[in-house]
This record gives C-alpha cells, structure tokens and sequence, in this order.
C-alpha cells in the first residue's frame, strides 16, 4: 500500500496536485478508513479483482473525488467501496460500489 488513512475514521488526508502509482500488481495502492478528499492529481496502480486501486473499507471512512483521476491499468477496479461514502462528481455512494475509473 503506498498510502493508507488510518485511525478507523478520525484521519483526514487531502490529496491535492500529487501524482501517486504504485507499480507491484496485485496490490491496493491506497486504502481509506478515514476521510479523504482527492483535489487533484492521479492516483494509478495495476490491481486484480481483489486490489482496488482506492479501497474504502469502513463505514466511518468518506471519500470525495472533486478533482484528478483515479485510474487502473490492468484488469481489477479504480475504487471500492466496501462500507462508508463515496462521493463522486456531486452523486453520493454508500452502498458497496465498484468502478474501473474515475475522474
């Protein structure tokens, strides 16, 4: 994991105008059980089916995509939602949700 937001949902980390990858397959490149807010920038990883690149693992955790792009470039999906929020683009997730890309 090249990133993971911690502290079962009382973490809150921004990502504005960085470029983060992680390069190993089959890994999560970023894992969010806090609150995190994607400005700007990209987040890229070559996860499978089982390593989302962005994973939201608890029902505390909230992420908000309001900018950049968050991209898988192998087969698995961008974002995860297990339990928690997702918002993306002004639309609000918090059932679990799967997606190859978001901008």
């Amino acid at each position: 994991v090249a990133i993971w937001n911690s502290e079962n949902g009382s973490s809150i980390l921004t990502v504005d105008n960085s470029d983060i990858s992680h390069s190993h397959s089959n890994v999560m490149t970023v894992v969010n059980s806090g609150t995190m807010e994607i400005k700007s920038g990209t987040i890229t990883g070559v996860g499978d089916s089982f390593h989302p690149v962005v994973y939201n693992n608890r029902g505390s955790s909230v992420l908000t995509l309001t900018g950049g792009s968050i991209t898988n470039n192998s087969d698995g999906y961008a974002i995860y939602n297990e339990s928690g929020v997702i918002n993306l683009g002004g639309t609000t997730y918090t059932e679990s949700y799967n997606m190859p890309s978001a901008e």
